[in-house]
C-alpha cells in the first residue's frame, strides 16, 4: 500500500519540478515515453491488440526496471511482458489519456503525472493516480520509478 507521506512528498516534488523544468518543446525522450503509453493503450484497451516480447522490446531496454511504491515490479523484457499480461488479467481495460500526461524532462529524467482509468475484472470502475519518472536510453524506457494511489 502507499503512504500519505510518500504521496505528499511526490506531490511536492512534482510542484517543485513545475517551476524548474518547463516543457517548451517535446524532447525525444518525452516522445518515447508518450509513444510507449500509446502502445500501452493498444494492448490494455477493451479491444486489446495482442503483443509479444518483441513488441515489449521496442519500448523497453533489455535491462529495464520498474519500481512501484518502492517495490521492484519487473526487470527485463520477459518480466515486463509478464507484467502487462498480469495487468490484462486483473483489469477489463486500462487507459491513459496521453494528451493529459504532464511530462517534463530534467536532465535524463522524464517526470510524469497522469491518471490510469478503466475497469477491473469485476467490471467496476478504477482510477489510479500515478507520479514518477522514467529514464530513456537508446529510445527505450530503461527505468521507471512510480508512486501510485
Amino acid at each position: 500500500m502507499f503512504s500519505i507521506k510518500k504521496v505528499f512528498s511526490a506531490c511536492i516534488l512534482s510542484l517543485a519540478l513545475t517551476f524548474v523544468c518547463h516543457a517548451k518543446e517535446v524532447s525525444s525522450d518525452i516522445k518515447v515515453v508518450l509513444d510507449t503509453y500509446r502502445w500501452f493503450n493498444q494492448i490494455a484497451s477493451e479491444k486489446r491488440e495482442s503483443f509479444t516480447q518483441e513488441a515489449v522490446a521496442k519500448h523497453f531496454s533489455q535491462d529495464a526496471k520498474m519500481i512501484t511504491n518502492d517495490k521492484l515490479v519487473c526487470t527485463g523484457i520477459k518480466e515486463h511482458y509478464d507484467h502487462f499480461i498480469e495487468l490484462n488479467d486483473h483489469y477489463a481495460f486500462l487507459h491513459v489519456d496521453v494528451d493529459k500526461i504532464d511530462a517534463r524532462q530534467c536532465g535524463d529524467r522524464v517526470y510524469l503525472h497522469y491518471t490510469l482509468e478503466g475497469k477491473n475484472a469485476k467490471n467496476e470502475p478504477v482510477k489510479i493516480l500515478v507520479m514518477g519518472y522514467m529514464i530513456v536510453k537508446n529510445n527505450r524506457v530503461a527505468y521507471f520509478n512510480e508512486v501510485i494511489a
